[in-house]
């Protein structure tokens, strides 16, 4: 056993409970912006918004969100996963700003796609 062992062991288990809590917190935002869309629901009902398109969004929503979490899994492995996944999030969070200024039904849905697509970065 040399001298510098307890040190790096020391360093390892450091980085090990940051890099857990680090992940911890990235995927709960990542949670936090994929499942608002059903609070804003009934803002979106009253705003005119049919249950019908609502229920297209969240369908694709999920159907996109698997497809990329597949897809970007592949990417992922190949990238920097700390740059990867702060990508995503802020992505994510750019898409669901834009999201609230959005009034065509048309737009609300591609931005939610789009959202489901980066949704899947983490």
């Amino acid at each position: 056993m040399t001298s510098t062992e307890p040190a790096n062991s020391k360093l390892f288990r450091h980085w090990q409970c940051r890099s857990l809590i680090g992940a911890m917190i990235g995927y709960s935002a990542f949670y936090i912006v994929r499942k608002n869309l059903s609070f804003a629901m009934p803002g979106l009902e009253a705003d005119g918004f049919s249950k019908v398109e609502l229920g297209v969004f969240l369908t694709l929503h999920g159907l996109i969100y698997g497809f990329s979490k597949f897809f970007n899994g592949i990417l992922g492995d190949r990238s920097h996963a700390r740059n990867f996944m702060v990508t995503g999030l802020l992505l994510s969070a750019l898409a669901n700003v834009v999201f609230g200024f959005g009034a065509s039904v048309v737009m609300l849905g591609v931005v939610w796609m789009l959202n489901g697509w980066v949704q899947g970065m983490g």
